[in-house]
C-alpha cells in the first residue's frame, strides 16, 4: 500500500508538503525566540508541528483513497466512474481511463475488470 501511495504522489502534493514544511520551520524560527515563557514556546512548537501533521495526514488519506480505487480497477478522478485499462496509447507501467482519458501509474495488486464489446 505504501509503495503504491508513493508511486501515485504527484508534483502538486510534493510541493504542498514542501511549502508546509518551510512554513512550519519559519514559524518555529520566528515565533519561538519571541515567546517569553516556556509554556508559550511549547505552544508555538505544538501548533507548528500540528499544522505539519494535519497536512501530512490529509495527504496520506487522499493518496490512500486514490490507491484503493485504482486497486479495484476504478478511475480515481473526481466525477469519473470509468474503469482503468491497459492501453497501447499509454506508456508501459501506466493505465488509462477511457472515460476521462486520465493516465495513472499502474500499482501492485491491481484488479482489471473485464470489458465486453459486441
Amino acid at each position: 500500500m505504501l509503495r503504491g501511495m508513493v508511486r501515485l504522489a504527484n508534483r502538486a502534493e510534493v510541493v504542498t508538503l514542501a511549502v508546509t514544511a518551510v512554513f512550519a520551520v519559519t514559524m518555529l524560527a520566528v515565533l519561538v525566540p519571541l515567546a517569553k515563557t516556556p509554556v508559550s514556546k511549547g505552544f508555538v512548537i505544538v501548533v507548528a508541528l500540528g499544522i505539519l501533521a494535519a497536512v501530512v495526514v490529509a495527504m496520506c488519506r487522499r493518496l490512500a483513497a486514490r490507491c484503493s480505487l485504482l486497486k479495484v480497477g476504478r478511475c480515481p478522478t473526481p466525477f469519473c466512474h470509468g474503469v482503468v485499462q491497459r492501453s497501447d496509447r499509454a506508456p508501459k507501467g501506466y493505465v488509462l481511463c477511457p472515460t476521462c482519458h486520465a493516465r495513472w501509474r499502474e500499482i501492485d495488486g491491481m484488479q482489471f475488470r473485464t470489458t465486453w464489446q459486441a
